[in-house]
C-alpha cells in the first residue's frame, strides 16, 4: 500500500538530498510572492526556516522589497530576519566617473552575450549613456532590451545593434517610466534655462 509522505518527511528527504550533495548555498528568487497568511504559505515559510536551521549552507533570498514581504513580518519573520544580514540592490548609478566606467563595463558584458554576425564588439560602449538612460541602470532592464534588440536585429536581418534598433524596441515599463521622467526634467531644466536667459 502507498503511504503519502507528510511535509515533515518531504523536508527530511530534501535536507538528506541537500546534505549529500554538499549544498552550502540556497538562492531563493521571487520570495516577494510568498503569502504566508494562507496556509500553504505558512508551511513554507516555516519550512525554509528549518532548511536554514538544520542546513550548514547560506540562503540568500531575493525579491522586491523584501523587508515589507509576508515572510519577514510577525514572530517567524522576526526570527528569520534575525538570521540574516540585508543587502540591498539598487540600479546603475551614473553621477560619477565611476558609476558610468562601471555601467559601460556591464553593458559591455551584456553585449559579449549576444551572438550577432554583423554586430561590432563593444561598440555599444558609445550607446552606455543612452542604455542608461533607457533602463534607469537596471539590470534586468538592460539584459531585457539588449536581448530584445538582438531578436529584432535578427529577425530583419541586420544582425548587429545600433541606436536605430535600441530606438525600436520597447522596453519594460519602469525603465520606460524612468526614461519619460528623465526626458520630463530636462526638458523643464532647458525651459529654465532659456527663461533666465531672456
Amino acid at each position: 500500500m502507498f503511504q503519502r509522505a507528510t511535509a515533515q518527511m518531504v523536508t527530511e528527504r530534501v535536507l538528506g538530498v541537500l546534505r549529500t550533495l554538499g549544498t552550502s548555498l540556497v538562492v531563493l528568487d521571487e520570495v516577494h510572492n510568498l503569502t504566508t497568511n494562507r496556509q500553504a504559505g505558512a508551511e513554507a515559510a516555516s519550512t525554509l526556516k528549518q532548511f536554514a536551521d538544520r542546513l550548514d549552507a547560506t540562503f540568500l533570498y531575493a525579491g522586491i522589497d523584501l523587508p515589507t514581504t509576508d515572510l519577514f513580518a510577525g514572530d517567524m519573520g522576526r526570527q528569520i530576519k534575525a538570521r540574516m544580514i540585508m543587502h540591498q540592490m539598487r540600479p546603475y548609478g551614473n553621477g560619477t566617473k565611476a558609476d558610468r566606467e562601471a555601467w559601460t563595463e556591464l553593458v559591455l558584458g551584456v553585449e559579449d552575450l549576444l551572438t550577432l554576425a554583423a554586430h561590432e564588439a563593444e561598440s555599444l560602449a558609445e550607446e552606455a549613456a543612452y542604455l542608461w538612460d533607457r533602463t534607469g541602470g537596471s539590470i534586468g532592464g538592460l539584459r531585457a532590451l539588449l536581448s530584445d534588440a538582438a531578436i529584432g536585429a535578427i529577425i530583419d536581418g541586420t544582425e548587429k545593434i545600433d541606436r536605430a534598433r535600441l530606438q525600436a524596441t520597447a522596453t519594460d515599463y519602469a525603465a520606460e517610466e524612468h526614461h519619460h521622467k528623465r526626458a520630463a526634467l530636462s526638458s523643464g531644466s532647458r525651459k529654465r534655462g532659456l527663461n533666465r536667459a531672456q
